[in-house]
């Protein structure tokens, strides 16, 4: 076990509360920093609220409490980057700065002015990697040779979307796509594409050429897979770069609502 500490800036969902019970076993301080305008669980504990994003309040947190390493890990919707009621000045001059202001590029001058600082970033990879997806068929139903034409369509799409940050995710039916991630997030692109589709539909959930775990991570959950609702359908994973967040129970519902769940590769044979 780690003597320092470890801050667990915590986003929505539930990779916090995942990385959180992780990270338990190998630090012997573990403190989750939330914020007053993000929806959590119940079951997250927050040591401290903030009212606005604000780097300065983190690092003066990070100090007070003799804390050195960092993660952050769970949602923030986008929209909130652009509400001015949630962003403090220090940030909005620092984002002032930026040449760019796409999310890979704030994220990374987030990272850089903590590690300037001294303190050691950590990935939810790093504490979640059995939960990154294996190559191959995860559930009892298998994609039919036409998904398999709906797959290596979507994994183009897909990778095109997310090398551009787009999004990482389309839905696709017979050729046909139905709706591609922008701002909304999977869910929401799911839910659109089943109802354009009505009935089985193929998801492809790419990551980036280049991903980062530090930047993002792609993950599905049990809410992805009840998006696709009674209709069943198809989720293509990019295996190895995808997390599935409570693993066996994202493919044991996915296994009752006659769902299939497969990880896959654009450097690899789509034959399983």
């Amino acid at each position: 076990m780690l003597s320092e500490g470890l801050l667990l800036i915590a986003g929505e969902g539930l990779v916090p509360e995942l990385v959180y019970q992780e990270a338990q076993k190998s630090f012997a301080r573990v403190k989750v920093y939330g914020y007053s305008f993000l929806h959590y669980r119940p079951s997250l504990i927050l040591d401290f609220v903030d009212q606005r994003f604000s780097l300065q309040n983190i690092l003066d947190y990070l100090n007070d409490n003799s804390l050195h390493c960092l993660c952050f890990a769970g949602k923030v919707p986008r929209g909130f980057l652009f509400c001015e009621e949630f962003i403090a000045d220090d940030l909005k001059l620092f984002l002032s700065r930026l040449t760019a202001k796409a999310d890979r590029q704030i994220l990374e001058a987030v990272f850089t002015f903590f590690r300037e600082r001294n303190h050691h970033l950590l990935s939810p990879v790093d504490f979640l990697s059995s939960s990154l997806t294996p190559p191959g068929p995860l559930t009892v139903k298998k994609p039919t040779p036409q998904h398999w034409v709906d797959i290596k369509k979507g994994v183009k799409i897909a990778s095109f979307l997310a090398d551009w940050e787009v999004g990482q995710t389309v839905v696709l039916k017979e050729g046909a796509v139905l709706a591609v991630e922008a701002a909304e997030g999977t869910t929401e692109t799911i839910r659109r594409g089943v109802s354009f589709g009505k009935g089985e539909v193929v998801v492809v959930k790419m990551a980036r050429s280049r991903q980062d775990f530090f930047v993002d991570v792609p993950a599905i959950g049990e809410e992805t897979v009840r998006a696709l609702g009674k209709q069943g359908g198809v989720i293509a994973l990019e295996a190895r770069k995808t997390l599935i967040v409570n693993f066996p129970e994202v493919v044991h519902l996915a296994n009752l609502l006659g769902v299939s769940i497969v990880g896959i590769s654009k450097d690899e044979s789509f034959s399983f």
